[in-house]
């Protein structure tokens, strides 16, 4: 596909241009050329979505933990597939229940620490707001769902 678009540019001609430079912006804006209609720019939207706050290094380690575990959940159940496909002896049905067991338990093991990350945060800033209504309701909108992100500045004021 390449070959033939190349074959029938004006790059296969039989008169270049004598000049150096003109030979070499033929060529970039031939190959350019020839790149875009083969393999075209996409203009893609990269949402850059920051963890919240509260996300400590316990919650990166659950994750981790949740991700390895439903990785290997998937090597095990590809290769009892791929053994079925093959008319191959099957994989014991337990290495294939204590994979799917192992994914289960960390994904609901992440999900505490989630839990757990985001409890001790918000009662640490509902402490620092002590004595601060309006900062105290800011917080507890943001909690309700009210409230998009809580104002920084307004929750760390002390009265």
């Amino acid at each position: 596909m390449l070959n033939d678009m190349i074959l029938k540019s004006k790059l296969s001609d039989q008169k270049l241009p004598s000049n150096v430079e003109e030979c070499i912006n033929l060529y970039e804006t031939t190959l350019e050329n020839i790149l875009d209609e083969i393999a075209p720019l996409e203009e893609r939207v990269v949402k850059n979505s920051p963890k919240p706050p509260w996300f400590t290094q316990s919650c990166y380690d659950a994750l981790r933990s949740r991700r390895k575990a439903e990785r290997q959940y998937r090597r095990v159940y590809k290769k009892a597939l791929q053994r079925k496909r093959q008319n191959k002896e099957r994989l014991p049905q337990c290495k294939i229940q204590e994979a799917e067991k192992r994914y289960k338990q960390e994904i609901r093991r992440a999900k505490l620490v989630f839990k757990e990350a985001r409890r001790e945060y918000f009662r640490y800033r509902l402490l620092l707001t002590e004595g601060n209504p309006a900062a105290t309701y800011q917080i507890l909108n943001y909690l309700l769902g009210k409230e998009k992100t809580p104002r920084e500045r307004v929750v760390f004021e002390r009265a």
